[in-house]
């Protein structure tokens, strides 16, 4: 029963509020078949699952696993990395709206939002 007290994560890990230049959309949100040439991915899961996006864009995988402490913690890296090679579209896969997920979709919407 050691699973229910989980240590909650930092509060100091997602209090940075950065908002890219480049416009980000959810990937629920958008045909990847349209989006423009330099658009890049960030995505929670295993990269590659389609080839062509594998082939096409720029991807960074913030966790194989959807582990949310690993994607709060590369988060606004990906996002500062992706605004420095000049994109014109940041494609982003959304996580569970539960637990430290929650916090995570709470800054990409913000972001998404000032995008």
């Amino acid at each position: 029963s050691g699973d229910t007290t989980s240590s909650p994560m930092a509060p100091c890990m997602l209090k940075e509020h950065y908002a890219p230049r480049t416009p980000i959309v959810f990937r629920e949100n958008v045909n990847m078949s349209a989006v423009p040439e330099k658009t890049g991915i960030i995505t929670f899961g295993a990269a590659g699952s389609d080839d062509k996006e594998a082939r096409c864009f720029f991807t960074r995988v913030l966790s194989t696993k959807g582990n949310f402490e690993e994607i709060a913690r590369g988060l606004f890296a990906a996002l500062h990395e992706m605004d420095e090679r000049g994109l014109e579209l940041i494609v982003i896969d959304s996580c569970e709206n539960r637990d430290l997920g929650r916090a995570i979709m709470d800054r990409l919407t913000r972001a998404a939002a000032r995008s």
